[in-house]
Parts: C-alpha cells; sequence; structure tokens
C-alpha cells in the first residue's frame, strides 16, 4: 500500500466536497455526481482501511475465521458477467 492510494483520493473527495459547499455546480444532476464520487470513494477508502485493520489482526494472531460453503458455479458466473458489463 503506498500513501497515494489513501491521500490522492482522500484530497479529491475533500476538493469536491469543497466544490459542492461553495454552490459551484451547474445543476442538480451534477450535484448529485460529486455526491455519488464522494460516496463511492469513500467507500474505496474504507475498504483499504479494513484491509488494513484485518491485516493487522492476521498478524497479531487475533483474527477469527469460518468455514463457510460457496456455491463456486454461482460465483464464476458473477464474475463472468461483471467482467461482461466492464466489456461493454
Amino acid at each position: 500500500l503506498t500513501t497515494h492510494e489513501l491521500k490522492t483520493p482522500l484530497s479529491a473527495m475533500i476538493a469536491t466536497a469543497e466544490v459542492l459547499k461553495l454552490g459551484f455546480y451547474d445543476n442538480e444532476e451534477q450535484m448529485k455526481a460529486f455526491v455519488n464520487t464522494i460516496f463511492t470513494e469513500g467507500m474505496h477508502r474504507l475498504e483499504i482501511v479494513n484491509d488494513i485493520l484485518d491485516f493487522s489482526k492476521i498478524q497479531a494472531g487475533k483474527m477469527e475465521f469460518f468455514i463457510e460453503f460457496l456455491n463456486l458455479s454461482d460465483i464464476v458466473s458473477t464474475v463472468i458477467e461483471n467482467f461482461q458489463k466492464m466489456a461493454g
């Protein structure tokens, strides 16, 4: 993990929030897009922080693991659907 993976997106989120705070948007649709960007990037950064915390628990031997049975066919189908969506 490099610092830019957290700092750069956080800086962009803060700048976007500042644009909203100052009212520098053309219409409600643009405002919603800005809010969506802040939310989405915030969720991504939260995932990174949670991963770091989980890794720390694993290193300290404090992570609890549970056995879970999964349907591999469903997982593969979901992955294929996601790649098809990205391919357009």
